[in-house]
C-alpha cells in the first residue's frame, strides 16, 4: 500500500491527524464494507494553505484535520452509504474553557464546519454539518472527554474545521 495511505485494518476506525492533538482527537470510522477505500492524509501545501485563506466563521476558529476517501482506483469518494463517522474527543478542559464562548453556547456543544468545494475552487465559505448527524456527549469529570460525534453521508471536501 502507498505511504500516503492510513492502513487501518478491517473493521478498524483510524486516528487522523490532528492540528490541536493534546486538545482534541479525530477518530474516522468507514463504513462496514469499505474494505476497498482508503485515507488519503497526503493534502498538498497548497490545498493546505487555501484553506486556511477561507475566513472562519467565527472566532476561536481552528481547522482541526483533513483528509481524503479514496477508492481502488485513487479517486476521491464523496458519498457514502453506509455513512463515515468521525469521533471527535475533547480534553475536560477544552471543552469546558470553550463552553463559555456563544458560538458555543447557541448549540450547546463544539461546531463542526468542512470547507465546501465548487468545481475545482473553494468556496470562501466554511459549511456547517446539520445538526441532524451531530451528537454530543460532555465530559462527565476531569478525567473523562467530551465526545462530538459527525455521521457523513456526503463530504464534498476532506477539510474540517471547529472549534
Amino acid at each position: 500500500m502507498d505511504e500516503k495511505y492510513q492502513d487501518r485494518g478491517k473493521g478498524n476506525q483510524v486516528e487522523l491527524p490532528s492540528n490541536y492533538p493534546e486538545d482534541i482527537t479525530v477518530w474516522l470510522r468507514l463504513p462496514d464494507g469499505g474494505d476497498e477505500l482508503k485515507i488519503d492524509l497526503d493534502l498538498t501545501p497548497a490545498e493546505i494553505d487555501a484553506a486556511q485563506q477561507v475566513d472562519p466563521p467565527f472566532t476561536p476558529f481552528r481547522i482541526i484535520s483533513f483528509f481524503k476517501i479514496r477508492d481502488q482506483d485513487g479517486q476521491v469518494v464523496t458519498e457514502f452509504d453506509p455513512p463515515l463517522e468521525l469521533e471527535y474527543r475533547y480534553t475536560y478542559n477544552t471543552w469546558f474553557e470553550n463552553s463559555e464562548q456563544k458560538f458555543w453556547q447557541e448549540k450547546e456543544r463544539p461546531r463542526v464546519y468542512y470547507l465546501e468545494k465548487i468545481e475545482d475552487y473553494w468556496a470562501d465559505r466554511w459549511e456547517e454539518f446539520p445538526d441532524k448527524f451531530v451528537s454530543s456527549q460532555p465530559p462527565e469529570d476531569q478525567n473523562s472527554q467530551g465526545l462530538l460525534t459527525v455521521t457523513i453521508p456526503e463530504l464534498p471536501d476532506p477539510r474540517i474545521g471547529g472549534c
